[in-house]
């Protein structure tokens, strides 16, 4: 019980999920921040994407499959309106109306990699949707994606070309430099060669927006060492999964997830067989 004491002490604040016709959404504070989960699209998942997983173990797990949702977020406070990823494009808009945020509002775009259900609603008919943002964008995943002739990717390069700034993130045992105030990004590479996470800090509290360390929840949360057909380097995306998993649980961080079921925000914790569990907050 002790593991669950923390549900009655955090301030949450959530509302209905990404199914809503009005697009109300969830989110979580932190501080003076806000996180809104902006659910983009909402599919039934194929479990073929795991590659490792025997039929016995999807049998278990996912007796009735699982849905899965693509999500952005956006981090709030009196200085920034900070888009985390941007899904493909297809809800974005709507959820940012609902908070009566602008595309012209939005000044900061991190981009954890330049898979297209992450960097898809950056262009819109030929053009870039976000005038007034700049683009984060980690430089080995920026020199990666310039050499795969990706026809998303070359088009959100030209257009955005004046306005992406790249940087080099933390290691996990080493996070020091911060990119933006109170953002810190960390280097969880596997996925894509410069996939990156981004670790919020307010004072004590912490929140990490993680993208696609995990992609079925109720798979790679006891069993992390599945990896998925849309892994890079699936070695490396299962060793760095289970060093996250091991980061988040005992340093008690907020985590958040582009491929978990609204409001895909909560936490990890050990259950009684040392496997990995996590709480999605409601």
């Amino acid at each position: 019980m002790k593991k669950f004491a923390f549900l009655l002490t955090l301030t949450l604040f959530f509302m209905t999920g990404c199914k809503s016709k009005d697009y109300s959404l969830p989110h979580f504070e932190l501080g003076e921040y806000k996180i809104f989960t902006l659910c983009d699209n909402l599919h039934e998942g194929n479990s073929q994407i795991l590659i490792t997983a025997s039929d016995e173990l999807v049998k278990k797990c996912l007796p009735n499959g699982f849905s899965s949702e693509i999500n952005a977020f956006l981090v709030q406070n009196k200085k920034h309106n900070i888009l985390i990823d941007s899904g493909l494009g297809n809800n974005l808009l709507q959820n940012l109306d609902s908070l009566n945020v602008k595309s012209e509002q939005i000044d900061i775009i991190l981009i954890t990699h330049c898979h297209g259900d992450h960097i898809g609603g950056l262009v819109k008919d030929g053009q870039k949707v976000f005038n007034n943002a700049t683009i984060y964008l980690s430089q080995v995943e920026f020199d990666y994606w310039s050499k795969q002739n990706n026809q998303l990717f070359d088009e959100v390069a030209k257009l955005y070309e004046n306005n992406i700034k790249t940087f080099n993130p933390n290691n996990i045992n080493n996070i020091k430099e911060e990119l933006i105030e109170n953002i810190f990004p960390i280097a969880t590479y596997g996925h894509t060669p410069g996939h990156t996470s981004f670790l919020l800090k307010e004072r004590e509290e912490q929140i990490l927006i993680w993208g696609d360390i995990t992609h079925v929840t109720d798979v790679q949360f006891q069993n992390p060492e599945i990896a998925v057909t849309y892994d890079v380097d699936p070695v490396q995306a299962v060793q760095t999964r289970k060093e996250i998993f091991d980061f988040v649980q005992k340093n008690d961080i907020v985590i958040a997830g582009m491929h978990i079921l609204s409001p895909a925000i909560g936490k990890i914790v050990l259950d009684e067989n040392n496997k990995y569990n996590y709480i999605n907050f409601e």
